[in-house]
């Protein structure tokens, strides 16, 4: 499965006419720091309310709190803003006990700093990875942010994975991919695009 969310945006306003109407020189409405905690496949995280065609999440990392051996689907996590409230943190297996930790942030843009913001996925990735299609942006005014990656494997975390990504690969098209080892089994990764006027 993949999908790439309708591009969400407001006509430009310019800087100073921007300024203007708020009436203060600030391109950012809030900054808000989460954190989850769970033992299970998934944790909803509340938020206080944004306007998600103006939001982006900041995902900062994540840990597994205990000793146990781990394989990549019981500690690979990804994250999402999937409502106005509301962070959704996951991974593919619960696995072995003990709390798995993410933190990071949620980004408010002001109404008409952003054109267009895309939360995209793509299940499966792996390896070199297969472009996923996006509404096209202009290259040298847009970024990616990561929100991570939840898999599965069939055998422990050293050797199977490394070093997972995200990029652009042209104004259309994102590739999410890592190297990977025959224990793959399914890999979702999460991401955002920003573009800017």
């Amino acid at each position: 499965m993949q999908n790439a969310n309708k591009t969400r945006g407001i006509s430009p306003l310019g800087s100073s006419g921007v300024i203007a109407q708020w009436g203060a020189p600030s391109f950012i409405k809030s900054i808000q720091s989460w954190s989850s905690s769970y033992t299970g496949t998934s944790q909803s995280v509340t938020i206080t309310a944004v306007d998600i065609a103006n939001s982006i999440l900041i995902f900062n990392g994540f840990n597994a709190n205990d000793g146990n051996a781990l394989t990549v689907s019981e500690h690979m996590q990804n994250a999402r803003i999937t409502a106005t409230t509301t962070i959704t943190v996951q991974r593919s297996s619960a696995g072995n006990a003990g709390a798995r930790q993410a933190n990071g942030f949620v980004i408010e843009f002001m109404p008409g700093v952003v054109k267009s913001i895309q939360q995209i996925q793509q299940t499966p990735v792996g390896g070199t990875g297969t472009p996923l299609t996006i509404t096209g942006v202009n290259l040298s005014k847009s970024f990616l942010v990561s929100g991570g990656y939840a898999g599965g494997n069939t055998g422990g975390v050293t050797g199977q994975w490394t070093g997972p990504r995200v990029y652009f690969s042209s104004a259309t098209q994102v590739i999410f991919a890592f190297d990977s080892g025959s224990g793959l089994v399914t890999t979702s990764g999460e991401a955002t695009v920003v573009e800017f006027h």
